[in-house]
């Protein structure tokens, strides 16, 4: 699972984009799941995770997801890599084992070309820890 908070969803080519070319990211999102829309039932992030975790409303949701035991039982290794560290902490508390927080500093101006948005060098990341994992 790759969550990325502080970024457009535009930058990504599997949600269209022609400027940003992220082939590993197209191709994760051809055999996983990509959320186009995602409506949350929680201003909490714990509770929005927990609740895509689980398929249940945040106010039903047991209090640990049992995703990454579900991914584990299929024969699955389940990686969670995302810029948040509330996130990562919450894929730590559920029970994730591998579980990445890549460090990320937003630049305070736009980026002239794409290669130098804040988001290439988390993607960046992200691709060598799962091609580490």
């Amino acid at each position: 699972m790759v969550t990325a908070s502080g970024m457009n969803p535009g930058l990504i080519g599997a949600y269209g984009s022609n400027i940003g070319v992220t082939p590993n990211l197209d191709e994760l999102a051809t055999y996983g799941i990509l959320l186009d829309q995602c409506f949350v039932d929680s201003f909490d992030l714990r509770e929005q995770l927990t609740s895509l975790a689980t398929g249940l409303h945040a106010l039903q949701s047991p209090r640990s997801a049992n995703l990454w035991q579900a991914l584990e039982q299929a024969g699955d290794s389940p990686t969670f890599i995302t810029d948040d560290p509330i996130a990562a902490a919450w894929a730590e508390e559920t029970g994730c084992r591998q579980v990445g927080l890549i460090d990320s500093e937003w630049p305070t101006a736009a980026a002239e070309r794409p290669i130098d948005c804040a988001s290439v060098g988390l993607f960046e990341a992200a691709a060598h820890e799962l091609a580490n994992n």
